[in-house]
């Protein structure tokens, strides 16, 4: 507290004196503490508790002459502590708005700032004046402020689709910006012990999304290393060659989307198809479609995910089911590769796993163990291998292969050791092993191969669709095929392929 002595000898003059004994000069105020009249002349009401402030008579240290002392009231303490957060915040809002006027256009130079932001999107100032017609009507900071805060509130997002164009074409940003996909669900109520998903609905390209999350928790670490073989019933009715009643998958991924729950009885997979269903059939309607992606963890529950949502009517009543998995590790044995083979014939199913050449998540669990077909453990799918992006001028080719039912036991063993993990560790550089996993990587070997590819080449394989890969692979029986002349690229004899002139195709 605030203590101030007055000293009744030197109160005509208006010192006062604090509890050091040493005398300030407060002329002014010292008389309007002490006077009991206000500026008409009249009493002024006695000072209570809470009051600004009182004086009250005291002794001081160095003397026995009484003494007034004023003491600060606890409503004025409150009052100056107040005061003092209001102009620490102010002091802040001052600093932030003048950080965020620097940065955002003002009306002077709302012109200047539209000439360089289509500069540096666009690479060039010729079309500024075709973008800035096709823009519509411009706004100044605060219209432009308030449309988006509208929007958001009113959950318009249509009315933010002009966004997009301030955005290089083929970019991220601009296919994120012109997408119509929004996020309708998302499942992290148990982010510590529970699997993450999302769902979102796309209406203009009539698709429902299911995204899985990565492993990331300390139970997601613990369900990918229970890599052991956990044999659960043949779920397609229908009779295939090589059918067996058993099918023998990755224990921990089938328990995390399978494991029933105490309260219900039903399970994560259940939970995801009747929300994928409630939200197609609401927002889309009945001619939906169904597209699963994930990465690592969530690449393998979308392998998981997705075959058994191939046995469903109301997902590929439509068309099969599509799924893109990144960096997912082996799923399941020969017994699983026949069924997903199957689904894949029906064309109740297409399925896509990319990685990294020298990623080692890939190629777990360890497979040496030899059985009757070759190594027991099997990928399904189109697999599409992206090689390191090269430092020294290095031809970069992809390779996009097909797991086919094996020839041999033989062709299945060498084919099984060419992508075990212990030749696709970077034993020189395992401090890589992090990076080459990461989703990141991923999307570089991609741009650079996008950029850097000739018209016709093996990226050209990448720029195909689900629907045109796997004609070709109905074209030749979904057999085990790496070679790139088996997707139509390269020269083969007597091929029918051949176009008129004797001209050869590539």
């Amino acid at each position: 507290d605030e203590v101030l002595e007055l000293d009744p000898n030197s109160a005509e003059s208006g010192s006062v004196v604090n509890t050091d004994g040493k005398v300030e000069d407060d002329t002014a105020s010292a008389p309007d503490r002490l006077g009991s009249t206000d500026a008409s002349g009249r009493d002024e009401p006695r000072q209570s508790l809470f009051s600004p402030g009182k004086w009250n008579r005291g002794r001081t240290s160095s003397g026995d002459h009484p003494q007034l002392v004023h003491q600060t009231s606890i409503r004025e303490q409150f009052r100056i502590s107040r005061q003092n957060s209001k102009q620490i915040v102010d002091r802040i809002k001052t600093d932030l708005n003048q950080q965020v006027d620097n940065l955002l256009s003002t009306e002077a130079n709302t012109k200047k700032e539209f000439q360089e932001l289509t500069n540096v999107f666009f690479e060039s100032g010729e079309v500024n004046e075709e973008i800035k017609a096709e823009l519509g009507p411009t706004y100044s900071r605060t219209e432009m402020v308030e449309v988006i805060r509208s929007a958001v509130e009113a959950r318009n997002d249509d009315r933010l689709q002009f966004l997009s164009k301030f955005f290089k074409p083929g970019s991220v940003s601009k296919l994120m910006a012109e997408s119509r996909a929004r996020i309708v669900w998302v499942n992290d109520w148990y982010p510590l012990k529970d699997l993450i998903y999302a769902i979102s609905v796309d209406d203009l390209q009539k698709r429902v999304m299911v995204v899985f999350r990565g492993a990331i928790t300390t139970t997601d670490w613990k369900t990918t290393l229970q890599g052991r073989f956990q044999e659960i019933p043949n779920p397609i009715e229908d009779d295939y060659e090589g059918k067996n009643d058993i099918l023998r998958v990755y224990s921990g991924f089938y328990k995390y989307l399978f494991r029933k729950r105490k309260d219900t009885g039903t399970t994560k997979y259940d939970e995801i198809a009747n929300l994928v269903h409630k939200y197609g059939t609401d927002r889309i309607g009945p001619d939906y479609n169904l597209f699963v992606t994930g990465h690592s963890l969530g690449g393998a529950l979308t392998h998981m995910f997705c075959f058994f949502a191939s046995m469903d009517e109301r997902f590929t009543k439509n068309g099969p089911v599509k799924a893109i998995a990144f960096a997912s590790p082996y799923m399941g044995g020969h017994s699983w590769g026949d069924a997903c083979r199957h689904q894949e014939r029906t064309k109740k199913l297409q399925l896509v796993q990319c990685r990294n050449n020298n990623d080692a998540i890939p190629r777990i669990p360890l497979n040496f163990v030899i059985g009757r077909r070759g190594p027991l453990w099997r990928h399904v799918g189109i697999g599409v291998t992206l090689p390191r992006v090269p430092r020294f001028g290095f031809k970069w080719k992809p390779m996009v292969h097909y797991w086919g039912k094996e020839n041999s036991c033989f062709d299945s063993t060498m084919h099984g050791y060419r992508r075990n993990i212990i030749f696709h560790v970077p034993w020189l550089r395992p401090w890589t092993i992090d990076r080459t996993h990461k989703l990141e990587e991923l999307q570089d070997r991609l741009i650079y191969g996008e950029l850097n590819s000739k018209p016709g080449g093996c990226f050209h394989l990448l720029e195909s669709t689900l629907d045109e890969l796997y004609e070709k692979l109905e074209e030749n029986d979904f057999q085990t095929l790496s070679k790139t002349k088996w997707w139509g690229l390269h020269r083969r004899k007597g091929d029918e392929h051949q176009l008129n002139g004797g001209e050869e195709s590539n």
